[in-house]
């Protein structure tokens, strides 16, 4: 009997580690238009708009073809010191990754690297240093974020301990 309910507790911890999801968190960063749009799906129907000059940021997760889905129903906006709800979708709530960002936690000067794999031994395909850079987020892998760099020019894999994605204040 102890072994049933052992064996029934592995699996169900098991089925959660394999359901477990990579939640990345950024903020608007976004220079065309008034307004950055929410839809209920990958380019689908608009159910929200932020202005493009509020100070927001979300938790994303689920990417798929520059798409994310925002975690939950709401987002953080600083200006107003509230959570903002979310409505106007059954299916969820999705942004690009064009219109958010986030910088590095690179206070020390120290070489950054973008990888070809989400992995210390993946080839480095950029290096650089700028304590504050702005990196969009393209998809995730367990401890690592695929991004592209604020200007399009280079894009890699970056290990999630060097993002800050706070978009009022620096992180530790």
């Amino acid at each position: 009997m102890l072994r049933k309910v052992l064996f029934s507790l592995f699996a169900c911890l098991s089925f959660a580690a394999v359901q477990a999801q990579t939640i990345v968190s950024a903020y608007i960063v976004d220079n065309i238009g008034a307004f950055t749009n929410i839809r209920n799906a990958p380019n689908g129907k608009i159910v929200h708009k932020i202005s493009t000059k509020s100070t927001v940021d979300f938790a994303l997760k689920n990417p798929r073809n520059g798409w994310w889905q925002i975690e939950g129903d709401s987002y953080s906006n600083y200006d107003t010191e509230s959570e903002v709800k979310l409505t106007g979708s059954k299916t969820g709530y999705w942004i690009h990754y064009s219109c958010l960002g986030f910088c590095t936690r690179n206070y020390g000067g120290e070489k950054m690297y973008l990888r070809a794999t989400p992995s210390l031994k993946g080839k480095v395909v950029y290096t650089f240093s700028d304590p504050e850079t702005l990196l969009r987020p393209v998809d995730a892998k367990g401890d690592w974020t695929k991004v592209k760099t604020g200007d399009g020019k280079h894009e890699g894999w970056i290990e999630n301990v060097w993002i800050c994605s706070n978009p009022v204040t620096t992180c530790p």
